[in-house]
């Protein structure tokens, strides 16, 4: 939505599987992704939801890390809803 109104957002792609993460990094290209967890709540950096990683084989072992482990952030507890995750690139 922000980049509909001209704000800078990196590339990025949802992931479901770790080979989504793998393909989506491949194909966005570069030398550094960040893998993150999707979760609904805040703090998910703080709980080691968001890694920056300099290879595909990186990508795919905190793709396997990340999907469907429970993240416990400053907003939830450990009931908290399982992620999903993302492959983006950033301009590192």
């Amino acid at each position: 939505m922000l980049g509909e109104f001209g704000v800078p957002v990196p590339r990025g792609f949802p992931a479901f599987t770790v080979e989504e993460a793998a393909t989506a990094a491949s194909q966005l290209g570069g030398p550094v992704w960040v893998v993150k967890a999707q979760i609904h709540a805040g703090g998910r950096g703080k709980a080691g939801g968001v890694k920056v990683v300099k290879s595909i084989d990186d990508v795919r072992a905190e793709a396997k890390r990340l999907l469907g482990a429970v993240l416990v952030t400053h907003q939830t507890d450990r009931t908290a809803s399982k992620s999903t995750g993302s492959t983006s690139r950033t301009a590192r």
